[in-house]
């Protein structure tokens, strides 16, 4: 593992090993618990279990937040008859713009040939490697 622990400037020595001892410590137990829930994965044994209700607050919040949102959104496709799709732009109801003004193809190759775009993607870029 590498990471950077940054001091701020007024920080004193006593005050800066403080904070960068226990984040060697956070960082190497989750290391450990990485490394053999990895294992665990691997072998087919590992099992997800129910979030602690007090120790991981932010993920259950997160979720119940997700669900919420999702169900709420599912009960107004519900009373609508169909799919609402909120990032999509639509046409007035009395406008004389085709709807079809408003989609656009999804895939790849109904805009260019896949040999193209490999080209146009690979031309002029400089490789780089991450270590």
């Amino acid at each position: 593992m590498r990471y950077e622990v940054y001091r701020h400037k007024d920080a004193s020595d006593e005050e800066f090993n403080l904070i960068s001892d226990m984040y060697k410590r956070i960082m190497s137990e989750d290391k450990y618990l990485c490394i053999h829930t990895q294992k665990n994965l691997n072998a087919g044994v590992f099992v997800n279990g129910q979030l602690h209700p007090e120790m991981e607050k932010g993920p259950l919040h997160f979720q119940k937040t997700v669900r919420e949102v999702v169900t709420e959104h599912n009960k107004k496709e519900d009373a609508a008859g169909h799919e609402i799709w909120p990032a999509q732009r639509s046409a007035p109801q009395d406008s004389t713009v085709s709807q079809d003004t408003f989609s656009f193809p999804t895939p790849v190759d109904s805009y260019t040939e896949k040999d193209d775009l490999k080209d146009s993607l690979n031309a002029n870029l400089a490789t780089a490697i991450a270590v």
